[in-house]
Order: C-alpha cells, then sequence, then structure tokens
C-alpha cells in the first residue's frame, strides 16, 4: 500500500474520530504503524519524508482561516444597522 492510500485512511481516522489524536506527530507515528502493518516493513527514509511531507500539507491546509460567512451559512449572523 502506497504513501497515499495511508494518508487517505489516515483522512477518514481523523475525521471519524476527532481528538482521537492531539498532535502532528501522533499522526506521523500512527502513519509509520500503518504503513509497516499493511506492507510488512518499516518505510524508507523517502516513503517516510513522503509521508510526513503530506501530513504537512494537510494539517496546513486544514489550518488555514476560513471566508467569512455569507447569508445562507449555518454561522451567518446578520449585520445590525
Amino acid at each position: 500500500m502506497g504513501v497515499e492510500a495511508i494518508i487517505s485512511i489516515l483522512l477518514v481516522v481523523v475525521k471519524e474520530l476527532p481528538g482521537a489524536i492531539q498532535t502532528v506527530t501522533q499522526l506521523v507515528d500512527l502513519a509509520k504503524k500503518l504503513f509497516a502493518t499493511v506492507n510488512g516493513r518499516e518505510p524508507t527514509p523517502e516513503e517516510q519524508a513522503a509521508l510526513e511531507a503530506q501530513i504537512d500539507a494537510d494539517v496546513a491546509e486544514a489550518l488555514k482561516d476560513l471566508p467569512p460567512a455569507e447569508p445562507g451559512d449555518p454561522d451567518y449572523i446578520k449585520p445590525v444597522p
């Protein structure tokens, strides 16, 4: 199983079990363990670097600020004149 498949599984875990993973380090450790379990070997340094790079990119994307709420959004609050 390749790096992309491992990342896909991690995205499901993070979405379905919010709060189960508290840090990026825990996520990287889980990725390495999952990789080793499904492939029967530890990730190579290149595979580990790819896992870490994708995790870092996904975390950076998740931490981006959301755009301001617009009418129709559940968190939209109509301005008071």
